[in-house]
């Protein structure tokens, strides 16, 4: 299966999107900050480009690891927020994820 291929197994999904160490990051972040986050306030965070942060959210959000959570208009252009999935979060292979990097996904 390729990694942008949609699959209806959740744990195929998360183990997808997990392979990457930016999304783990985001994912992280997200996680973290407790409120919904936007790639542009991620890049920032990260240090990362916006374009490599943006693509990074898409595929979380694809995998089911992320919803849309509102827009915010800023200088002109739209901002888009994001949370994590609260589902996801209960999924053992998440679980694991958040286990093994020593941080909580617990609210």
């Amino acid at each position: 299966m390729a990694e942008g291929d949609a699959s209806s197994d959740p744990t195929q999904r998360y183990v997808d999107a997990l392979k990457h160490p930016m999304r783990r990051e985001i994912l992280r972040l997200a996680v973290a900050s407790r409120e919904a986050i936007s790639p542009v306030r991620a890049s920032q965070a990260l240090d990362e480009h916006l374009s490599n942060v943006s693509y990074h959210v898409r595929v979380l959000v694809d995998h089911g690891l992320m919803t849309p959570a509102h827009t915010s208009r800023t200088r002109g252009a739209v901002e888009h927020f994001y949370v994590v999935e609260p589902n996801a979060l209960e999924h053992p292979v998440v679980k694991a994820f958040f286990g093994r990097c020593g941080c909580s996904a617990d609210s």
